[in-house]
């Protein structure tokens, strides 16, 4: 099974030349970064503070982080990948609702009318603070 962090937005985005630096100047062994990435009738749904999620919208855009190393040392791959999703949502789209989630299944941080949450029945930022 593969595993793949989204970062999801609630509208569909314009890609900004930042993002395209970023991902091309990533030298992170650990995970694939792919671009920016925009759907028609999109849905963001994953399990937030032991309630389900389930919203759809007309159109969302989202950035995928493809993990590569599925045995690297747990710590490191989280922060590696929370620091990439982190540049992202604060440098580049610091005004942008969002949910950062694994598979689609659990969503481990949100933005939302500019107030940002971290589900604390996830034990994702474990070791990372």
């Amino acid at each position: 099974m593969s595993l793949t962090y989204n970062l999801k937005f609630k509208r569909k985005l314009e890609k900004k030349q930042e993002l395209k630096k970023l991902i091309e100047n990533n030298d992170n062994k650990f995970f694939l970064i792919s671009g920016l990435l925009s759907y028609n009738n999109g849905y963001i749904n994953g399990s937030f503070e032991n309630q389900m999620i389930e919203l759809e919208f007309d159109e969302i855009s989202e950035v995928s982080f493809d993990i590569l190393k599925k045995d690297a040392d747990s710590v490191l791959l989280r922060k590696s990948v929370l620091n990439m999703a982190h540049k992202i949502i604060n440098e580049i789209y610091p005004d942008e609702d969002y949910y950062f989630d694994l598979n689609g299944d659990f969503i481990f941080e949100k933005r939302e009318n500019g107030i940002t949450k971290r589900n604390s029945k996830s034990d994702f930022y474990q070791g990372l603070d």
